[in-house]
């Protein structure tokens, strides 16, 4: 996703970028250029005022994104008016009030961007197709 994307996109919606990902031993590969993009996107959309949805996973005890640990933790910090939606599973719809709050906000079309592309960030971005948004 480029930066002119969130120019179309009427909200961003951030997924499980936490600390255990993003930075220490359990980060992904290239983490760096991620903090750098995502930070760029998170600026673009807050600059337009855009709302800014972050998704939050909570994972079993004993896991690098357990609940209450440091790489739980968002690593961008949600600003005053944004949304945190926690989760268990991949898709963030399930079991969450995540479209509630993108109906909330009148979004039509939003920019996706995190981590562990290949589960939560697909699960989520199937959801967000299969329910008549536009990602």
């Amino acid at each position: 996703m480029s930066e002119n994307d969130v120019k179309l996109a009427q909200a961003l919606l951030v997924v499980d970028v936490q600390r255990a990902f993003i930075s220490g031993g359990d980060a992904v590969p290239d983490h760096l250029s991620l903090q750098r993009a995502v930070g760029r996107l998170l600026e673009r959309a807050r600059e337009r005022e855009a709302p800014v949805l972050f998704l939050q996973n909570d994972a079993p005890e004993g896991t690098p994104d357990e609940p209450g640990t440091d790489g739980w933790q968002l690593f961008f910090d949600a600003r005053p008016g944004e949304t945190v939606v926690r989760k268990s599973v991949d898709d963030g719809f399930d079991g969450t009030d995540l479209e509630a709050q993108l109906r909330r906000h009148r979004v039509e079309t939003l920019a996706i961007c995190g981590m562990l592309s290949e589960m939560c960030l697909a699960a989520t971005a199937r959801r967000v197709m299969d329910i008549g948004f536009t990602a």
